[in-house]
């Protein structure tokens, strides 16, 4: 639940039509929600309980978005050179 009292999870089944999905967050995401003390408090509750964290720890980038362009090249790179 984040600002409008809106269930993120039904919202995303409900609109992407699938029963099961996976949310994740990256860890450097999760150290500034946390750096937002209470400001932040909400919403890094709720991505502790609804996404599993994939550590970009040693991807390069100033910002979390940054090492997630990163972590996806690197990816994409992997899928590309196993000939997918």
């Amino acid at each position: 639940m984040l600002k409008y009292k809106l269930d993120v999870m039904h919202r995303l089944k409900s609109l992407l039509q699938e029963e099961t999905i996976h949310v994740y967050i990256l860890q450097s995401a999760i150290d500034e929600l946390r750096l937002l003390g209470e400001k932040g408090e909400a919403t890094l509750n709720w991505a502790l309980n609804c996404c599993s964290t994939l550590d970009d720890h040693r991807f390069q980038g100033e910002t979390p978005i940054h090492k997630a362009v990163a972590l996806i090249r690197k990816l994409f790179r992997s899928l590309c050179s196993d000939g997918v």
